[in-house]
């Protein structure tokens, strides 16, 4: 898939992107150089000047689609193939235990970077012993709190700040930090950190350390005004040319003291020219509609600003499936009301609504909420992908277990790494279904 997307973009664009050769003008003649006439030379007859032709700019591809649904996306990617974008093209995926190991996003994110440009692994968590990204590893030590206690409970829990994420993570025990190191495939010669963090009591701090950077020592971020809200702390580090040769080079050290809480780090490459494409995974294992509709609004929809998404994924429901009476109808105005949260974060964010997939021991009950999502993006203006069709419908997960070469776990419920993997391409190809930059600007 992404050979075929890097084709057929690099056939449309190779004749528009390169700088356009300027018009050459002929020098003035006052300021020809005319050489002295001597008494025993013959006279100079200058031939006439003639200016070369102007050379017309070259074409530079419009932006055209025909979906509608899509195209503040789209046009995100457009402009980050013509060179004309300074920042990442951001997508915010909010989902369930299927998205939460990033087999499945974390394809997308692949697929995508490798033709419109890699902006980096995006939103990570911290002290998250059960986490995984495709890009990054962790290495933690010491014990750790998580709050809330029910991450997936839909009901406001607390007072409802838990980050972008929907997670707080605070060490307690045996001195904990975590070390963020990259796998080898994305090298960017300058990264942004955004770190979101919570103070509790005085004591409380959270150091950092720049572990790419020889010879760096741990610094303590600040405090900030006020111990009741979020804070942030951002910074620009790492000359890449220090790692050559170096498999999976060290990131930062993050280190929590006292009641801190860490809600999640934000990592990104710092190219104006080629910012790439950033996926937020933020899905979480049991999570349904109503997890994220929990979380204090105003808090959640601050931190998402900061993101200034493109474009939410919302893939949910698979558990609501399971439910013994899927609240379907409350299901259908979940969906807009999650969008709508997205929408307050950016107003021109576009959505991909997922429908739920199949499972063995809830057929029925998937049927019912696939049903009621495909109705709330419907009414909610957003794209619809039915990957419950796409795996084969009711009872494709009974079969599929028993395959030879299984796309289903055991469960019935959950997919194979293979089997999520490979949903990556059929997702792409709906995000750029309808673009079709084949017109040139006069």
């Amino acid at each position: 898939m992404a050979h075929r997307v890097r084709l057929a973009l690099s056939l449309v664009f190779s004749a528009g992107c390169g700088a356009a050769p300027q018009p050459v003008s002929a020098p003035s003649p006052s300021a020809a150089a005319v050489a002295p006439v001597l008494e025993t030379a013959p006279a100079v007859t200058q031939e006439p000047e003639t200016k070369a032709p102007a050379v017309e700019p070259a074409a530079v591809p419009a932006f055209v689609t025909s979906n509608t649904k899509l195209q503040h996306f789209q046009k995100s990617l457009y402009d980050l193939s013509i060179g004309q974008r300074k920042t990442p093209s951001r997508i915010l995926w909010l989902g369930d235990s299927h998205g939460q190991a990033d087999f499945w996003s974390g394809r997308v994110r692949r697929l995508l970077s490798d033709t419109f440009g890699d902006g980096g692994p995006g939103f990570l968590h911290l002290g998250y012993k059960n986490y995984r990204h495709d890009d990054v590893r962790f290495e933690i030590e010491g014990k750790w709190r998580m709050r809330p206690k029910k991450p997936v409970g839909v009901k406001r829990q607390a007072d409802g700040v838990f980050g972008l994420g929907g997670l707080m993570m605070g060490g307690y025990k045996d001195s904990p930090r975590v070390d963020l190191k990259l796998g080898a495939r994305w090298r960017p010669r300058a990264v942004s950190f955004d770190l979101c963090y919570r103070l509790h009591d005085a004591a409380d701090r959270v150091d950092v350390q720049d572990l790419a950077t020889p010879d760096s020592k741990a610094q303590t971020v600040p405090k900030g005004k006020s111990d009741t809200v979020l804070h942030h702390t951002w910074r620009t580090s790492i000359d890449w040319t220090l790692q050559d040769g170096v498999k999976e080079p060290a990131l930062l050290r993050v280190t929590p003291f006292g009641k801190a809480e860490l809600c999640g780090l934000v990592v990104e490459a710092v190219d104006e020219a080629k910012p790439g494409i950033v996926l937020d995974t933020l899905a979480i294992n049991g999570a349904r509609y109503g997890t994220m509709l929990a979380w204090d609004e105003e808090a959640w929809v601050s931190e998402a600003a900061r993101r200034e998404p493109q474009l939410v994924v919302l893939e949910l429901g698979t558990n609501e499936a399971g439910d013994l009476n899927p609240p379907v109808t409350k299901i259908e105005k979940q969906v807009s009301e999650l969008v709508a949260r997205v929408r307050k974060a950016n107003p021109e964010v576009d959505c991909l609504v997922v429908s739920p997939t199949d499972r063995a021991d809830a057929e029925e009950g998937v049927a019912q909420v696939r049903e009621a999502t495909r109705k709330g993006a419907e009414a909610a203006g957003c794209a619809y992908l039915d990957v419950w069709t796409l795996l084969g419908g009711k009872g494709a997960f009974a079969r599929l277990r028993e395959e030879p070469t299984p796309k289903v776990q055991k469960d019935g419920i959950h997919l194979t790494i293979r089997g999520y993997q490979e949903l990556g391409q059929p997702m792409v190809e709906e995000l750029l279904r309808g673009f079709q930059p084949t017109s040139t600007q006069p």
